[in-house]
């Protein structure tokens, strides 16, 4: 018999809903010389009935009737029965228009090519109507790939610009038609894994690679439905069936000694599907499927298979943090999991909470900051932000407590001993520490606040979310060492005497206020330092300085005796957040003997200024910073 101009493969399993709709297409193609392969693997629905009945109508209609084997082998069965001298393959759950294939033939006869590939529609389904609507046509020539507007054809030597964008397409290998002496002859076949499960992604690689002459058009002909519940794509097991595809397309490269020329194609299209792969993974999966991916990509870039060209910035950033930056990485990964699959209901519009924020928002200027997407992030970027800071360092977290106690311990000997600094202070020692932690926790927030979003440049180019949860993030970090510190000056303090009094607990009080002063600081300066990188320097300087303007060495009765403009500096001093913080902490830690600013000044009214000073600080630079952070993404 004459072969048929093209040989249409229709693998098939348990799609009754949609089949009627695929075949019917089938068959009325406007291209008559066809032959139709539907390949059942082992439906256990009414589908092989449907394939019969239409099979009775239409005499082109060739029945595979076998055992469930997956997807990869029911391809493979249809390629060895197809005669026609192209292959075209449609999904199931998919239909063509009437033209399809005869517009494909047709260009790829006029262009002797191995390839014709189209240009499909995403479909839906609507539950109303039951028709399936059209939501948007995806163009061939869309923004990543940049390739012409059809008919264009080229062949691989003459156009390796154009080669390479073909790479980024979709393998929507059901979009196109495939000569068939061309796949015999290049042994292009699919995996036999079980189930349907990127099996795509190995047959389109291995076509590109091997295609000499390739027309693409930019006409949609084939509708491809995104809802089907049961699509392999909607499937979140089989975690590594993608890892043995590429192993597959490697093995194919290197046996027909493609791998050196193309193996930086490989690697970025890996890339880019492992990290699709692993946004629609469970969490016990992604975590063992991002060990691969890393390991995988390293041996790449160790291979100098990671070329830059082959990326955009924001993928090769992506990768960059997956090779230098691996536990950032993977919590922002498992971050954008979370947010799209979130286990927790949304906040009931009629809860407190909702209507403290609803009014708080407003005013603030500023998202709710306990919604759950950004109580994820902010969780996400605390954690990475304490772990990141501490790797790679012999000590690790214990430095978080060694770093204070080694500037105590200098403090102490310089000015307690060699200066008998604090002879008239009760329990000294653990004054000084409680002084000196509480000051390193001020300057270690503020430095982390301000160059947080000039550190976190990346991720506000990548991602729209509220800025300033990475500023608070940053300052969390700070809030955590101090934390920690805590439980050390109470321990020393108890090995000092001190006694344990009801006002320990009043210091959570007191730190949350000097941490507010704090992200209000940063917030200010970290909004200026994005454009006037400068600041930094500044406020180093003005650090050193504000160190001298706080008793945190000397006791203030040692300011406040120092003659008429000794009392006025020492309620001076006092009117600033941090000595006023200081001292009271000790005051309610350590000993009543502390001076603090109700001891030092007497009007209540000025009393107050502290703490009015944190508030409209606090109030002012948020401000601020919501006006200046629109244009960061540009200016960072």
């Amino acid at each position: 018999m004459k072969a048929p101009l093209v040989s249409l493969l229709i693998p098939i399993y348990n799609v009754e809903p949609y089949l009627d709709q695929a075949l019917s297409s089938a068959v009325s193609q406007t291209l008559k010389d066809l032959e139709i392969i539907c390949i059942n693997d082992g439906s256990t629905d009414n589908s092989l009935n449907i394939i019969k009945s239409y099979a009775k109508k239409d005499p082109r209609i060739i029945i595979i009737d076998k055992p469930n084997s997956g997807y990869g082998d029911s391809m493979n069965q249809g390629l060895k029965k197809a005669q026609g001298k192209y292959i075209g393959i449609l999904e199931p759950d998919d239909w063509l228009e009437s033209n399809a294939l005869a517009t494909l033939y047709t260009l790829a006869k006029e262009h002797e090519a191995d390839v014709a590939r189209g240009n499909y529609y995403e479909s839906t389904t609507s539950s109303e109507t039951d028709r399936p609507l059209d939501k948007k046509t995806t163009l061939i020539s869309n923004h990543d790939a940049n390739l012409p507007l059809a008919p264009a054809w080229f062949d691989n030597p003459s156009h390796p610009k154009l080669y390479e964008k073909l790479f980024r397409l979709p393998p929507a290998i059901w979009s196109a038609i495939y000569r068939r002496d061309f796949l015999l002859e290049n042994n292009i076949s699919f995996l036999p894994t079980p189930g349907a499960s990127y099996q795509d992604l190995g047959f389109n690689f291995k076509v590109l690679a091997t295609a000499q002459r390739i027309v693409l058009t930019d006409e949609a002909f084939l509708h491809y439905r995104t809802d089907n519940a049961n699509s392999s794509v909607h499937n979140p097991g089989k975690a590594l069936c993608v890892v043995e595809e590429y192993a597959g397309i490697a093995d194919f490269l290197e046996e027909r000694n493609l791998l050196k020329s193309l193996a930086p194609l490989m690697s970025a299209a890996k890339f880019r599907n492992y990290h699709w792969n692993l946004q629609r993974l469970d969490h016990s999966l992604a975590k063992d499927f991002y060990r691969t991916m890393r390991s995988e990509l390293r041996l790449a870039a160790q291979n100098h298979w990671l070329k830059k060209s082959n990326f955009t910035k924001s993928e090769w950033l992506a990768l960059q943090g997956v090779l230098h930056a691996p536990i950032f990485t993977k919590n922002l990964l498992n971050l954008r999991r979370r947010l799209r699959h979130p286990k927790k209901p949304p906040q009931p519009q009629f809860s407190l909470k909702y209507h403290f924020h609803a009014i708080i928002s407003p005013i603030m200027g500023f998202p709710n900051i306990l919604c759950q997407k950004n109580r994820i992030l902010l969780g996400e970027l605390i954690k990475t932000d304490f772990k990141l800071r501490y790797q790679g360092s012999i000590l690790g977290y214990t430095w978080a407590v060694l770093r204070p106690l080694l500037m105590f311990a200098i403090l102490y000997i310089v000015f307690a001993k060699m200066l008998n600094f604090g002879n008239d202070i009760p329990h000294y020692p653990v004054y000084l520490l409680t002084g000196t932690v509480l000051w390193n926790f001020f300057t270690e927030c503020t430095g982390l606040g301000i160059n947080s979003i000039v550190g976190r440049g990346d991720l506000i180019r990548k991602i729209s979310f509220p800025k300033y949860i990475i500023v608070v993030s940053a300052t969390s970090t700070a809030l955590i060492n101090l934390a920690i510190n805590l439980c050390v000056i109470i321990i020393f303090a108890l090995i000092n005497g001190v006694a344990p009094t009801w006002t320990w607990l009043l210091v959570p009080f007191l730190i949350l206020e000097l941490y507010l002063f704090s992200l209000g600081i940063s917030f200010l300066l970290g909004a200026i330092n994005v454009k006037y990188r400068d600041i930094t320097s500044i406020w180093d300087v003005l650090i050193q300085a504000l160190f001298y303007a706080v008793p945190i060495i000397y006791p203030l009765s040692m300011v406040l005796s120092s003659g008429s403009f000794g009392a006025l500096a020492g309620r001076i001093i006092m009117l600033n957040p941090i000595a006023q913080v200081i001292q009271d902490v000790r005051y309610t830690l350590i000993t009543d003997a502390t001076m603090t600013t109700w001891s030092v000044i007497n009007n209540p009214l000025l009393r107050l200024v502290p703490f009015l000073i944190v508030i409209v600080l606090l109030i002012t630079a948020a401000l601020f910073f919501r006006k200046k952070s629109k244009h960061f993404a540009e200016e960072v």
